[in-house]
């Protein structure tokens, strides 16, 4: 009788056992179908996170150097032809932004750009460095409506899907975020042939978003 109650419970502890792994697998399994769910949630939060930065130094800058947003269009044209984020240079070179600020706040998740060197050229601030389009013709207290900045891709209120250049490819295929005048971020939709929306931008504020 002895021996038959041990017999029992090592079947026991066996079943446990494999009771134990089954559910380990299933976490296991679940998990790893979590990942890329959890992931696609939280990159667009890291992506508003980092345009409301974006608009505290664009605010910064404002403050410090008197000349409303940054750009590197002479006075006499700088509200009326876009830098693009070429125009962001003065953010550097002011002191405002920081080498490690510009890797991190520049270079939105799921763009696939190149890191700035330990000291930025201004030839530095381009589509490859930067995944983000620039309105450099903002004024310094512009209408609450002006995009200053939104996800790289725009050209002209269109997302080019196609393209296989990285530093134009849209990070995203149905929508895009841009950052206005008075601080918010909206999440501005594009149609199956990438034209966005001219419900928060107008077609011609489309076309102050440049590279």
């Amino acid at each position: 009788m002895k021996n038959l109650h041990s017999k029992e419970k090592g079947m026991t502890l066996i079943k446990w056992l494999v009771v134990i792994s089954i559910i380990s697998i299933l976490i296991g399994l679940g998990l790893t179908a979590l990942g890329p769910i959890m992931t696609h949630r939280i990159r667009p939060n890291v992506h508003v996170r980092n345009l409301i930065s974006l608009h505290k130094m664009l605010m910064m800058y404002e403050l410090q150097c008197k000349q409303g947003y940054p750009t590197t269009v002479p006075d006499k044209d700088r509200y009326e032809k876009s830098a693009g984020v070429r125009g962001l240079y003065p953010l550097y070179s002011s002191g405002v932004m920081k080498v490690d600020a510009l890797n991190k706040l520049l270079h939105p998740p799921g763009a696939k750009l190149l890191d700035f060197s330990d000291n930025p050229t201004i030839d530095e601030f381009d589509k490859y460095h930067i995944g983000y389009a620039y309105n450099s013709t903002a004024k310094t207290n512009p209408p609450p409506d002006t995009p200053i900045l939104s996800e790289q891709g725009v050209n002209d209120g269109v997302l080019n899907y196609k393209t296989k250049d990285k530093g134009t490819k849209p990070i995203r295929k149905k929508d895009v975020l841009v950052l206005f005048a008075n601080g918010s971020v909206k999440r501005i939709p594009a149609d199956k042939k990438g034209t966005l929306s001219t419900n928060e931008v107008s077609a011609e504020m489309w076309k102050k978003l440049v590279d």
